[in-house]
């Protein structure tokens, strides 16, 4: 599974729950299997990530910090990153507890 960058700051925790990214993802037309990494980066910074748990969908939770030097500060530009494309999901940190973002490539 790929692993997020070392400056990315876990936040999740009883009393800050997670933002998540989750949608349909589809590649060549056929739902990709569960089994599959998704990972979500922050303006270009790897974060956390995910296995599908099931064929067609996926859902990366990530926590959001205020802490200088962190990727995953209100504002940074979220992408999704499959099979090593990116995707921009057109949403930033903070701007939505959850993003939804089908990928049909």
């Amino acid at each position: 599974m790929p692993t997020a960058a070392a400056s990315y700051c876990d936040t999740i925790g009883p009393n800050s729950p997670p933002n998540s990214v989750l949608g349909i993802l589809r590649i060549d037309g056929k739902d990709v299997p569960a089994g599959t990494p998704v990972q979500v980066a922050f303006d270009g910074i790897p974060g956390p990530a995910e296995y599908t748990r099931a064929a067609g969908g996926y859902r990366v939770d990530f926590g959001t910090s205020s802490t200088t030097g962190c990727p995953n500060k209100n504002g940074a530009k979220i992408t999704v990153i499959v099979e090593g494309k990116t995707y921009d999901i057109g949403a930033t940190v903070g701007s939505l507890p959850a993003v939804r973002f089908d990928i049909d490539d």
